[in-house]
């Protein structure tokens, strides 16, 4: 994995979603069944954390969830979509993703 200095630190690299893709590259492969938080989807979609230091559960612009299914915070992740009218199902890539049900 690259430090921080190497991954901020990039020549020929001048935008922020540029040095996010630059970021993402070095992270690990999100497991959709595990615990883990797919931050390399986050970064390139260009999500950052808020003033909590929280990055969102769901990519807004492609609807897919960032938390696998073990993730210790998944179930709260299902409620809010579920609140927000929102249905959870699984892509054809492993991956899942919430759309606004449609009545």
């Amino acid at each position: 994995m690259l430090s921080k200095k190497n991954l901020l630190n990039v020549q020929g690299i001048k935008t922020k979603a540029g040095r996010n893709a630059r970021k993402a590259r070095g992270l690990p492969k999100f497991d959709p069944e595990g615990s883990g938080y797919d931050m390399r989807s986050a970064l390139k979609s260009g999500m950052r954390r808020d003033e909590t230091g929280h990055m969102g559960s769901r990519n807004p612009k492609t609807g897919q969830l960032l938390k696998g299914r073990k993730h210790p915070t998944f179930h709260k992740t299902v409620a809010g979509e579920k609140a927000a009218g929102y249905e959870i199902y699984k892509g054809d890539d492993g991956k899942y993703f919430s759309r606004k049900v449609i009545k």
